[in-house]
């Protein structure tokens, strides 16, 4: 299969989770005294969002970190409204000045899909609310694709629930799932669970993400007995095996009730020899008189594992008589569509490329696929609309969207089992939910601006738009590359907004008007000792 592949690097730092031998009570007396300082988020984050420009790492809000000066520890908070300034109110607190201490952020890693809850440590020689501390870790992460659940077992307790490492983890199914692990040397990692059997031994490095690729779903064998083959009671069973010595026993179930019983194939299985089993033995309880277990078997070499899934229908019990594929199944007569909604997409021509993500067989044409041609309205919303074949419905497919020269990455795997609608948002293809609204919700962020002025011990902001009193709201300090930057971070609901004007002052001198200033970002200004200001870039 040939296709246009855009070939990128996803940059990340990723957060580490350290298991910590300083685990220190915390002070719980609170009042009286109040200490803040910030934290150099650069390298260390809580949690894990994606956009268009790769993977970042932010803190969520609400954590607590631990200082503690060897005698005395103290918990200080963020928040969700300025998330980098940790702030304590406890008896004491300020004693840390000037002290060596340790900071540790000490959530206990969960191993759940995505990748909040990490554990960081740092520490300072001199504590001060001035000075930001870095902290460092040592985590990895794990990225699949998985079209079900997986369970993933290691050699070492590399995964967490919360309140204790584990050896195995159950991970739901979806596209680029992250898994935070605890690093260690020389891992086998395996998935097993409904999906074929992936192993490979794993030396974890700090700080990366090691990419398990798609874990596809293991395939399905039928077994159909007529009536000759029944027996009261009875239950079913797939003995699998290969030349290689490898076997297992896998339970048949009717879970329709339609007399079809099936299983899934075990990875790495070629054969496989079906028996009727007592039902006084309802597991696998062998007896060594052949009539307690079953009263029949045959060996079936076959294509076990391979799409189609095969049907094996037992026509004569005692003579042993089985063929393959010549049950009669009702004939799918229903196709299904796919819908694409663009978002931030300009292209004017769209083509749809799709295949079966097991068999590589393609549904709408050999690259680049089927030009669009038809488009419906629904609720206002204007979508790109393509016909998938009969053979596509049931099947899990992968789609590539392109206009001929440009195209998303590979998307999928999707169930036809109805119609899919698509969101095409730039070159990134998504799940629509609801087709009435299919265009994404904007998330607002508190935006900060930043002023370095080294001519002043305060600084305070005022801007006009329902804005504060005269001389405004003074502003905190945070350290960027050594230097001191005086901060404010407004609400994130005025993200995006305009502000009519803004001044910087420190109540007796102050800056000109600053026009029309935008909040779509973070913004950093440079005022003089003579009070005029500049823009400036982002240092960070």
């Amino acid at each position: 299969m040939k296709k246009f592949w855009s070939i990128f690097t996803v940059a990340l730092v990723a957060l580490s989770a350290v298991s910590c031998s300083n685990n220190f009570e915390e002070e719980v007396v609170l009042g009286g005294e109040t200490l803040s300082f910030n934290v150099n988020i650069d390298n260390t984050r809580t949690a894990l969002e994606q956009d268009k420009n790769g993977w970042n790492t932010v803190w969520v809000g609400n954590e607590t970190l631990v200082v503690s000066d060897g005698t005395n520890s103290y918990s200080f908070k963020n928040s969700t409204d300025n998330m980098n300034k940790f702030t304590c109110e406890a008896v004491g607190v300020r004693s840390l000045i000037g002290k060596k201490v340790d900071v540790v952020y000490n959530a206990v890693i969960n191993s759940a899909n995505g990748a909040a809850g990490m554990t960081l440590e740092g520490a300072a020689d001199s504590f001060s609310e001035s000075v930001a501390i870095e902290l460092a870790a040592d985590n990895a992460f794990l990225k699949l694709t998985s079209t079900a659940d997986v369970t993933l077992s290691a050699s070492e307790n590399i995964f967490g629930d919360g309140s204790a490492r584990l050896k195995s983890v159950t991970v739901k199914a979806g596209t680029d799932v992250l898994v935070p692990i605890y690093a260690a040397k020389d891992v086998t990692l395996s998935a097993i669970k409904d999906v074929t059997v992936k192993e490979k031994v794993l030396t974890f490095e700090n700080n990366k993400i090691y990419n398990l690729g798609t874990l596809t779903e293991a395939p399905t064998i039928y077994l159909v007995p007529n009536a000759d083959w029944k027996q009261a009671d009875a239950w079913y069973s797939a003995h699998f095996y290969n030349s290689n010595g490898g076997f297992a026993d896998v339970k048949m179930t009717d879970a329709d009730a339609d007399g079809i019983y099936e299983c899934k194939v075990p990875a790495n299985m070629t054969d496989v020899i079906f028996c009727r089993m007592n039902p006084a033995y309802p597991e696998f309880s062998w007896n060594s008189e052949e009539e307690n277990n079953h009263v029949w078997n045959e060996t079936i070499s076959s294509t076990i594992g391979v799409e189609p899934n095969n049907y094996y229908y037992i026509t004569d019990w005692t003579a042993g008589e089985w063929h393959e594929a010549n049950y009669e199944f009702p004939v799918v007569t229903e196709s299904y569509k796919v819908y694409v909604y663009q978002y931030e997409n300009t292209w004017s021509k769209l083509n749809l490329y799709s295949w079966n993500s097991s068999t590589n067989a393609n549904y709408t044409g050999s690259w680049p696929g089927t030009a669009n041609t038809t488009t419906e309205t629904i609720n206002g919303y204007k979508y790109r609309v393509w016909e998938l074949p009969t053979a596509a419905t049931g099947k899990n497919i992968m789609v590539i969207l392109n206009n001929g020269s440009s195209q998303t990455g590979d998307s999928g795997p999707y169930t036809i089992n109805g119609n899919l609608y698509l969101l095409l948002r730039g070159t990134s293809i998504s799940v629509i939910e609801d087709p009435n609204s299919p265009e994404p919700t904007v998330e607002l962020q508190p935006r900060s601006i930043y002023a370095l002025a080294e001519h002043t011990s305060t600084l305070n902001i005022y801007w006009w738009n329902a804005g504060p009193t005269w001389p405004g709201e003074a502003m905190t300090t945070e350290y960027i590359n050594g230097k001191k930057y005086y901060k404010y971070t407004f609400n994130k609901s005025l993200d995006g907004s305009v502000l009519a004007g803004v001044i910087f002052n420190n109540g007796s001198a102050q800056t000109g008007d600053i026009k029309n200033v935008k909040l779509d970002k973070d913004l950093f200004y440079k005022v003089n000792s003579n009070w005029s200001y500049s823009l400036i870039a982002d240092p960070r």
